[in-house]
């Protein structure tokens, strides 16, 4: 059996969660929904037959938009713009990423969606590994 839990800013694991739900609140409402939770940061994690298979992190940044890291037997990142994978930003958070690595929403939304349909690293997004990150940059 297939299912993912989703670990939302609000401290919350929401098993399944409905998709469009989920566009409305991350992506639809980016701004506001993003400013009103503590964090700038969620997790998806896909499973079958019980094991985790793979997960999904996502960090925010209001400005730039939304970073993916997909880890599974190997760990991809998101990129969308390489010239600026040495430029470094501040997240809600405090951490430090690449602003490079930061997707527009809509864009980050087919990763998020192909996610947790398939818990594979969407094709319509370009990956890079961290071994491409380069001095100065951050993931």
């Amino acid at each position: 059996m297939k299912y993912t839990h989703y670990y939302s800013p609000m401290d919350e694991i929401i098993t399944n969660i409905d998709t469009d739900i989920l566009y409305n609140d991350i992506i639809k409402n980016f701004k506001n929904y993003w400013s009103s939770v503590n964090t700038a940061y969620a997790e998806i994690h896909y499973f079958e037959d019980e094991e985790s298979i793979a997960t999904l992190i996502i960090n925010v940044h209001l400005d730039y938009g939304i970073y993916l890291r997909h880890e599974s037997n190997e760990e991809k990142l998101s990129v969308f713009d390489k010239n600026k994978l040495d430029e470094i930003v501040w997240t809600k958070d405090v951490c430090d990423i690449s602003m490079g690595l930061f997707l527009p929403p809509e864009l980050a939304w087919k990763g998020i969606k192909e996610f947790l349909e398939t818990g594979t690293a969407s094709t319509e997004i370009e990956w890079i590994s961290p071994d491409d990150i380069p001095e100065g940059g951050n993931y």
